[in-house]
């Protein structure tokens, strides 16, 4: 549930052009925190996703750049405009205090902000009325604390793990193991969303969110536990002399021979997300991709971007063309459904947090599997 907006003097929002009824017809504002992170104003349905050809030329529509047109009540619209990238689609509903996008420089535009109109009676230009009251930021140039919702903290959550097959994107299920992993890899380790939900994406084609899952959908343990080619867990990693066969890894407590001794335990999921941002060594830069995975964790480059990133120097699966764009539309859905959260620090998983093992952390030389 979003947060009630606020308004207080705290040089969050910098206003640099007022509301001109004749002129200018909007508000230009600026975020002026680090990722320029925009939050709705309103409530509402998105009747209008504009994706911006290129075209810097003034007058016209793609002068707003990439915009959404949002009505929030019977013909009454707010226009935001100029947004980094488009995430949007028509039909969608928004929360006030949901998080938009980041402000960009998209159409005729001459620096990072967001162009802001209120149309009363149409949805159409004409009907440009003052949107300082609507969106509870004074028609005037100077800075200002507004809060349009915040970052409500992230709904209570526990790992969800059965033997076979994955969970729907949509489940419950799903939803709350992708904020486990949002409130780790982000709350703990420092990730970035874009990071974070770049893994999600990939996740759903490996796993679909189930962290006790193995390759085939096979019953195991069984006698051939260990041979190669076996995913296992969220990313489906299975490196089968170090982790399978390594007397290190059966010497810890629980292995047997998974992080956990139960099948599928919650804990297994936590386990993997420390396993997974330690494990430096599992990353091989291929392809046209020059970024090491310290990069990759803090980078702001876009999901989609990201989700190609790990794609083809993590998972590397026998044929990443067939699946990209699957794993780019879910690591996009995972991005708006996370970043109206605060991810905070990680929460406690059900029945309590095992200790992980020493060898998790030691980042042994894996050998990958290869579909």
């Amino acid at each position: 549930m979003p947060y009630t907006q606020t308004l207080t003097k705290e040089n969050q929002i910098d206003v640099t052009q007022e509301y001109s009824p004749g002129g200018h017809g909007g508000m230009d504002v600026v975020c002026l925190d680090s990722a320029h992170a925009l939050y709705s104003p309103v409530a509402g349905t998105i009747v209008w996703a504009q994706v911006w050809n290129g075209d810097t030329s003034p007058g016209g529509n793609m002068s707003w750049g990439n915009l959404i047109l949002i009505e929030f009540a019977y013909s009454q619209y707010i226009l935001l405009a100029h947004l980094a990238e488009q995430t949007w689609t028509e039909g969608q509903t928004i929360q006030k205090g949901q998080y938009v996008g980041a402000q960009g420089n998209t159409g005729y535009s001459f620096g990072i902000h967001t162009h802001i109109e209120y149309w009363n009676g149409g949805q159409s230009s004409r009907y440009r009325q003052d949107p300082s009251p609507i969106i509870g930021i004074p028609n005037q140039v100077g800075y200002w604390d507004v809060v349009w919702g915040g970052k409500p903290p992230l709904p209570e959550a526990q790992w969800h793990a059965k033997e076979l097959y994955g969970y729907n994107r949509e489940s419950q299920e799903a939803q709350q193991n992708a904020i486990m992993i949002y409130s780790i890899l982000c709350g703990h380790f420092g990730w970035t969303l874009n990071a974070v939900a770049a893994v999600l994406g990939n996740i759903e084609r490996e796993s679909g969110y189930n962290p006790w899952r193995w390759g085939y959908d096979e019953p195991l343990p069984s006698t051939d536990y260990h041979r190669e080619g076996i995913g296992y867990g969220l990313v489906q990693f299975t490196p089968p002399q170090k982790y399978i066969d390594d007397p290190l890894s059966k010497s810890s407590p629980g292995y047997a021979p998974h992080f956990s001794d139960v099948s599928g335990s919650p804990d297994d999921g936590t386990a993997q997300m420390y396993f997974m941002s330690e494990a430096t060594n599992l990353w091989y830069p291929v392809g046209p991709y020059n970024m090491d995975y310290e990069t990759f964790k803090h980078s702001t480059d876009s999901v989609a971007y990201l989700t190609s990133v790990f794609l083809d120097t993590y998972e590397r699966p026998a044929d990443p063309e067939a699946t990209r764009y699957d794993r780019q539309q879910a690591a996009q859905y995972w991005y708006n459904y996370l970043a109206q959260y605060d991810p905070g620090t990680p929460p406690t998983p059900a029945g309590g947090r095992k200790k992980i093992p020493l060898w998790m952390m030691c980042q042994p030389i894996f050998r990958r599997r290869r579909y």
